[in-house]
């Protein structure tokens, strides 16, 4: 596996015109988030803020809607992760597709070593996946900087502040919470493009590759549902015991926000949720590397 021609094929595929279509796409999920709920169509969304409120009506609205109340709010609509999977895989599926099934795998797999080639395809579709969604993210995040008023503007002390209950009392606080949170999304991206490349090998056919996952959460999220009234008629509002969190690891919908409450629900510190996210990608490294392997040529 050579580290230049990854390098390579990651910035060939940062070039492409649907890299950018698909960055384009996730700012425009994140701006259809609410503010107060899941509801894309809401009043409150964001997209209808910017174009109806001025800063002076978003100042009197309270510190909910400054740029960093809004920000950390962009996964808040019912449609972002149904349609993040099929996104984030795009730009490598595609790219991918064209080489698997069309026959260039047969003669350049006999020029590489099965090992090296199965890593590449995994890093290279990890690293668009993840670079598809921190750079959406971003995008929104520019936009929100410049559509609301800043945090600061609200002149709040830490005490009275609901954003620094939520996010942390300074600024390197609430900057590494975000940080946590992009991070946590770019590898949700990857899985998707991962996933979704492991799928095409198996079904030979890139729209069933990209649309099964979505399909997969979509109906996730009606078990999410379930699941959800499950803990709260057996344990109200108190924390569940272990046996039952541990049902949320199968409920791939609610890895969209699962980083907030990771820690207080396994008792274990926050960053083992991205090494649990690692852990994932590096499973499915492994199942890609079977799938080369056992692959006539």
């Amino acid at each position: 596996m050579q580290i230049k021609r990854i390098a390579k094929k990651i910035l060939t595929e940062m070039y492409a015109v649907k890299f950018w279509i698909a960055v384009a796409v996730i700012a425009i999920l994140c701006l259809c988030a609410n503010i107060n709920g899941e509801s894309a169509s809401s009043d409150s969304a964001i997209y209808n803020l910017i174009l109806h409120l001025s800063k002076h009506d978003m100042l009197s609205k309270g510190e909910m809607y400054s740029s960093y109340g809004v920000i950390m709010v962009f996964r808040s609509n019912y449609w972002f992760p149904i349609i993040v999977p099929i996104v984030a895989a795009i730009p490598y599926i595609s790219r991918f597709a064209n080489e698997w099934l069309t026959g260039y795998y047969y003669m350049r797999l006999p020029r590489s070593k099965r090992l090296s080639y199965a890593l590449e395809n995994v890093f290279v579709a990890a690293f668009t996946g993840f670079l598809v969604m921190c750079a959406g993210v971003l995008l929104f995040s520019v936009i929100c900087t410049f559509a609301f008023p800043s945090y600061s503007s609200y002149s709040l002390s830490p005490e009275e502040s609901i954003i620094a209950m939520l996010y942390g009392q300074t600024q390197a606080a609430r900057l590494l919470k975000f940080i946590k949170v992009l991070v946590h999304v770019g590898l949700l991206g990857s899985i998707a493009s991962v996933f979704s490349m492991i799928l095409l090998t198996v079904v030979h056919d890139s729209f069933m590759a990209l649309t099964l996952p979505m399909m997969l959460i979509y109906l996730s999220t009606k078990a999410a549902g379930f699941y959800m009234k499950y803990l709260i008629r057996n344990y109200g509002f108190d924390t569940p015991p272990l046996g039952a969190n541990m049902i949320s690891l199968l409920i791939p919908s609610l890895y969209a926000d699962m980083e907030s409450s990771f820690s207080t629900w396994f008792g274990v510190p926050d960053v083992l949720w991205h090494v649990y996210l690692l852990a994932i990608i590096a499973v499915m490294a492994l199942i890609m590397i079977c799938i080369v392997k056992r692959r006539n040529v």
